[in-house]
């Protein structure tokens, strides 16, 4: 058995950013977070974190 690959750590991270800007929906008033019902996702918390620790890496590479 391997480890997870950061694209899928990242992959991960998306989702989850996209889950909590989703529209309402019929299943969930909110369209947010089922878990979190918009108050306090640490699932979202972790993603922004991995999303700027990538970004800020990308950045440190791009200027060498």
């Amino acid at each position: 058995m391997t480890g997870v690959s950061p694209a899928a750590v990242l992959w991960a991270a998306e989702q989850t950013v996209r889950q909590h800007e989703e529209p309402p929906n019929d299943a969930r008033a909110t369209g947010r977070c089922a878990r979190c019902e918009d108050s306090g996702c640490g699932l979202l918390a972790w993603a922004r974190v991995v999303l700027a620790a990538d970004r800020n890496q990308v950045a440190m590479v791009a200027a060498g």
